[in-house]
């Protein structure tokens, strides 16, 4: 009995060593998260609760870098708060001319079937005078035109993630 006894730690942590509970996040791992992202009014603009959990390449700058940051260290069944301000996040937001746009109908397609709300991709010109493609969403319409906002629809905003690290890939 006192071999056991004695045993008993190594094999526990020889079991978690082989299960990945005391490894931790590093740069260039592949995890699996879930999280619950909100605004700072405390609405949920995100939840992979009750679904798949996300995977997330650390460092790949798939997602807002202070959320693959803040993944690193975190091990296994690990869960973290993350308040990141507007400015690390989407930026604040824009209301130059070069982010809000009015188009003319008639140069768009279909232009009868927008819909305030909607997202679309357009050919946008920014202040700079460079143009290109970018998602945006219809802010109003009228007879002749449709406006447009190329703000990322979380720009200006802090938000706050509550992050659980499911596992290692």
């Amino acid at each position: 009995m006192n071999i056991w006894r004695a045993a008993t730690p190594f094999i526990l942590t020889g079991l978690l060593l082989l299960t990945g509970c005391a490894r931790e996040a590093h740069l260039g791992d592949i995890v699996t998260v879930h999280f619950t992202g909100k605004r700072a009014d405390a609405t949920v603009f995100e939840d992979t609760r009750g679904g798949a959990p996300r995977q997330v390449h650390i460092g790949a700058n798939l997602l807002l870098p202070a959320f693959e940051q803040a993944l690193v260290g975190m091990k296994a069944g690990q869960k973290k708060n993350l308040l990141v301000k507007a400015d690390h996040a989407f930026g604040p937001r824009q209301e130059n001319p070069g982010m809000i746009q009015v188009l003319d109908k008639a140069s768009l397609a279909h232009s009868a079937d927008y819909e305030v709300g909607q997202r679309l991709n357009a050919d946008i010109t920014y202040l700079d005078g460079t143009k290109g493609r970018r998602e945006v969403h219809v802010v109003a319409i009228d007879e002749k035109s449709v406006t447009v906002d190329a703000n990322h629809p979380l720009a200006g905003q802090d938000l706050d993630f509550r992050i659980e690290l499911v596992g290692f890939l």
